[in-house]
């Protein structure tokens, strides 16, 4: 049994009634039994995308049954029903009509008995064939492993394509044979790279091809606004795979891609759709902190979108405060923009900017004298600037953050040699023409910690940011081979 921690929802609704009493109709009565539930407490639990959520609960009675009733339909879906041991002791899916009864293996924690659910029984069928398969795949993935030649090995292997293609053959003639919510899940399951379904006649010649009929097919026939695509949780690795593997890495295409689906999970209901609301947390959430340099563009974009100047009452305030912060300290410096100027001190504390500083290139750097990573991280930075840059018109503009530790800055420089940069530092007082919006260097620089580096062409545009200092003379050949 598999054990998990529960994301609890809790949702309470009063009916008052001033005449007549009326009983509501019972939407939806479900029951299960199994000799482990006897006399215990069972939770009845849904997927919510890659978290779980508590729907009810029910104690069994002495030939452990147990029933839940609710007077509004569940949303269809995977759902589980779960000890107090927070162990699963059964996976099943919710169908429309929410009128059955599942006797459940002790021992196995299977279904042993389906009355009144085709879904639930095509449910088992699947796992009882895929795991028929799986078992013979395994052993001989085993037995590969004391095959000697060649030619069995390559028989061996020519099994297992065949027992994934008859997995692969019993899901897609499943889709093409059924609308339900069974052929969704199968659908969002589906790999990335799942070609089992190409038709004999479409060729694709190269790898452009290949990944074309990929994007058009990851996501057909499934409707982003269907809450049934939450239930379950198989929804957001789709989401990742899609924007990670067959999307341009670039902050455009993926934006592009990203407004695409949010916008289709907001078709039917533009201010209440669940789907929006957690599609738009998940990649707002994974771009805030990219991977790839520059795409936290697309956290930028959806945030003036979809969550800048609105109330969303929805949304928690952690999470409200927590976008305004990350927009707030990422608006002003993304890829292409033009970097703002900094009002600095010299060693003789002489007034300097970084628009003094005329070079093709310049590399910036936050920085603190007390921070140990800097202490490492500068003399490599050095020696990267005297064996490659120092005679290609590259100019190093590094700020010490702390104006009070002057004896510690200059020895620093001194004892690293680091007196061919523009060595400047934050001055606690700047001339009063200045403005406080510009003067805000850790807003428009996002300088949450040290060392911070950054890469600008002539004109103080970035070019490159929050990557390794040692990859700036690739970016910069690009660069000069392009402009």
């Amino acid at each position: 049994m598999t054990k998990f921690f529960l994301l609890i929802f809790i949702f309470l609704s009063l009916n008052f009634g001033y005449s007549q009493k009326k009983i509501p109709k019972t939407q939806s009565e479900i029951s299960f039994q199994s000799d482990n539930f006897k006399n215990k407490k069972v939770y009845l639990v849904s997927y919510y995308g890659n978290y779980k959520m508590l729907q009810d609960s029910a104690i069994a009675n002495n030939n452990g049954e147990l029933s839940f009733k609710k007077n509004k339909k569940y949303t269809e879906g995977l759902y589980l029903l779960v000890n107090t041991n927070r162990e699963i002791e059964l996976e099943f899916l919710m169908d429309y009509e929410q009128r059955f009864r599942i006797k459940v293996d002790k021992q196995k924690g299977e279904a042993q008995q389906i009355l009144n659910s085709p879904l639930n029984t095509d449910f088992q069928n699947l796992n009882i064939f895929s795991l028929e398969k799986n078992n013979k795949i395994n052993l001989l993935k085993k037995k590969i492993l004391t095959t000697q030649k060649f030619a069995d090995r390559k028989n061996i292997y020519e099994s297992i394509d065949i027992l994934n293609h008859e997995i692969n053959e019993y899901k897609n003639n499943y889709i093409n044979n059924n609308n339900n919510t069974l052929s969704l899940f199968l659908k969002l399951s589906a790999p990335i790279d799942d070609f089992s379904s190409k038709p004999a006649n479409r060729v694709l010649k190269s790898k452009k091809d290949s990944l074309l009929y990929l994007k058009e097919n990851c996501f057909k026939g499934i409707d982003f606004s269907d809450e049934r695509i939450l239930v379950n949780p198989f929804l957001e690795k789709k989401i990742t795979g899609y924007l990670d593997y067959l999307i341009a890495k670039n902050p455009k295409s993926i934006t592009k891609e990203a407004i695409s689906i949010l916008e289709k999970s907001r078709q039917k209901d533009p201010e209440n759709s669940n789907v929006f609301k957690y599609l738009s947390l998940y990649i707002l959430n994974k771009y805030i902190t990219p991977k790839q340099m520059g795409n936290d563009q697309v956290f930028v974009t959806l945030y003036e979108k979809y969550f800048k100047d609105k109330s969303h009452n929805w949304l928690q305030n952690s999470q409200k405060e927590l976008f305004k912060k990350n927009y707030y300290f990422l608006k002003n410096n993304q890829i292409g923009k033009k970097g703002r100027n900094l009002y600095m001190s010299t060693k003789n504390k002489e007034p300097i900017n970084l628009y003094d500083i005329k070079a093709t290139f310049t590399i910036l750097v936050f920085w603190d004298p007390n921070c140990e990573y800097c202490k490492v991280e500068l003399p490599k930075l050095n020696t990267l600037y005297k064996k490659n840059w120092s005679k290609n018109d590259v100019k190093i503009f590094a700020i010490n953050l702390k104006e009070k530790e002057y004896s510690a800055w200059q020895k620093f420089i001194k004892e690293n040699n680091l007196n061919n940069w523009t060595n400047v530092f934050v001055p606690s007082n700047v001339s009063t023409k200045y403005s406080k919006e510009e003067l805000n260097f850790q807003q428009h620089y996002n300088v949450t910690k040290t060392p911070i580096f950054y890469l600008l062409d002539r004109n103080k545009n970035i070019i490159a940011k929050d990557i390794d200092p040692k990859n700036y003379s690739q970016i910069m050949a690009n660069y000069m081979q392009m402009n």
